[in-house]
């Protein structure tokens, strides 16, 4: 691939066929309050597990609107069917989405909340996975164990592709 532009469209491309729903605001990020609070209508309450710089720059504006759940209560992690999670990259050849498993709540929310909803930074989209293991940024980011998320959860275990069985059912990703 030549250039950055031609990385980004191939994530989304592949991202896509993995039956995740994208959003690309490289150039409009001033519309994300209007897209998160259109994806989370008809939430009240969302988990979330995003990076300290992400947070203050993107949700602050959303407090008053949204319940954003940092510290849940047992009750709630039993309850809230929605969270947020930032992603140290995404890896257009296959659409996968990269997260750190060093926050237990991202770990949680990534396979157990039925509708998951990442935020990534367009210049962390890598062209392959080999790029994810020789790069000096992600030797950064991945201080123990990451999970690599291609799509919604989806099994073919007894029968035909179902969606949805043991993990998020919808995979919004959102490109900032």
């Amino acid at each position: 691939m030549s250039n950055h532009s031609d990385i980004l469209n191939q994530f989304i491309k592949e991202a896509e066929a993995a039956s995740a729903i994208v959003t690309n605001l490289s150039n409009e990020k001033s519309k994300f309050s209007e897209v998160i609070l259109n994806i989370l209508k008809d939430e009240d309450d969302v988990l979330i597990s995003v990076e300290n710089e992400l947070y203050e720059d993107l949700f602050s504006a959303l407090i008053p609107k949204k319940n954003f759940i940092l510290n849940p209560t047992d009750d709630q992690l039993k309850s809230v069917r929605t969270g947020i999670t930032s992603a140290f990259c995404g890896i257009a050849s296959t659409g996968s989405i990269c997260i750190s498993t060093k926050n237990h709540l991202a770990n949680y929310i990534s396979m157990l909340c039925r509708n998951h909803i990442v935020i990534i930074k367009n210049t962390n989209i890598i062209p392959g996975i080999d790029y994810l293991f020789n790069n000096e940024l992600f030797d950064k980011k991945i201080t123990s164990s990451c999970s690599i998320i291609t799509g919604s959860s989806a099994t073919a275990d007894m029968g035909p592709l179902v969606r949805g069985v043991h993990g998020p059912g919808i995979l919004h990703i959102i490109i900032i």
